[in-house]
């Protein structure tokens, strides 16, 4: 487990009990940032597409009107997310068309959901392969493909019914999956279904507050997020120190979220900051709340 993670003082290990996780590499005093990444992917429900921006994920209180016309399924905030970042665009032409078979596609909410972000996971390897993309230049660790794989699947321990539950979309998915070059010719079910394991059991919710309300509408995925365990006394908390902005080269938007003015920088929203929550000892190990948190607009509860 050679993952680089900088100056961070956190390091990976792994137990046959837990699986890999986190412990602390030094002291940690309180209120230090721990990590800080970025997801590799997100994924709007059906009826929050609309409200969700492809390119920098805000999401907003009303439907947005830029849009790929050819899949109806991308949406964005602004022209300047809609027309002016090409990779963006050229990354979505990839899977405009299989977006556009999902979209159609007779499955529940749940089923869906997972296949789309799996279908946003897999562009994101098939972009690295193509563009050998690096790692930002700033402080915020990317996740990768290699990372999403390192993630637990519990696709052996599944009942035979969501087996068969699956099995019954077998033809379809492989088929769109394929004729995307997302998957290649010879990959198995068994392998496509450990990704959608890894999705279930290491996908965190996307939500937004609404009149008090925490409103879930959407799935992402943190590879790094994973390797902090659930404790109901955790020792680190996950936040969005971006959410509300940071001051420089900035643009207000009005939304609903808190009632209150968000600050839109682009590519700036969903990435977390992880921080610790009291004095944390060397070798110690790290573990968040998975359990909905009321103060932060990306909730870590794992669905």
């Amino acid at each position: 487990m050679n993952l680089d993670f900088r100056s961070y003082p956190v390091r990976l290990t792994s137990s046959p009990e837990k699986g890999r996780y986190f412990l602390a590499k030094s002291n940690i005093k309180v209120g230090e940032v721990v990590l800080k990444c970025s997801p590799l992917a997100t994924a709007p429900f059906d009826n929050h597409k609309k409200r969700y921006c492809y390119t920098c994920n805000l999401y907003n209180s009303s439907a947005y009107s830029y849009h790929c016309v050819s899949c109806d399924q991308a949406y964005f905030c602004s022209l300047e997310c809609y027309k002016n970042d090409s990779n963006v665009l050229t990354k979505h032409e990839l899977i405009c068309n299989i977006s556009r078979k999902i979209a159609t596609w007779s499955a529940d909410k749940h089923m869906k959901s997972v296949v789309r972000l799996l279908v946003q996971i897999l562009l994101e390897y098939l972009w690295e392969k193509k563009y050998n993309d690096n790692e930002p230049k700033n402080d915020t660790l990317r996740n990768y493909f290699k990372d999403f794989l390192l993630l637990k699947s519990h696709y052996l321990d599944w009942s035979i019914n969501l087996k068969q539950d699956w099995m019954r979309h077998k033809n379809f998915l492989l088929s769109i999956f394929k004729s995307s070059n997302l998957i290649q010719e010879n990959i198995e079910f068994d392998e496509f279904l450990h990704m959608v394991s890894r999705i279930e059991s290491n996908g965190f919710g996307m939500y937004y507050q609404s009149k008090g309300r925490e409103i879930l509408f959407g799935r992402a995925i943190y590879p790094f997020a994973s390797f902090f365990n659930h404790s109901c006394d955790a020792n680190c908390d996950a936040l969005q120190p971006n959410y509300r902005g940071e001051n420089d080269q900035v643009e207000s938007v009005q939304t609903e979220i808190n009632s209150s003015t968000l600050i839109k920088k682009k590519e700036t929203f969903r990435k977390v900051e992880f921080i610790a929550l009291h004095n944390i000892n060397e070798g110690e190990e790290l573990t968040i709340s998975y359990i909905a948190d009321t103060h932060s607009p990306l909730q870590w509860e794992k669905i």
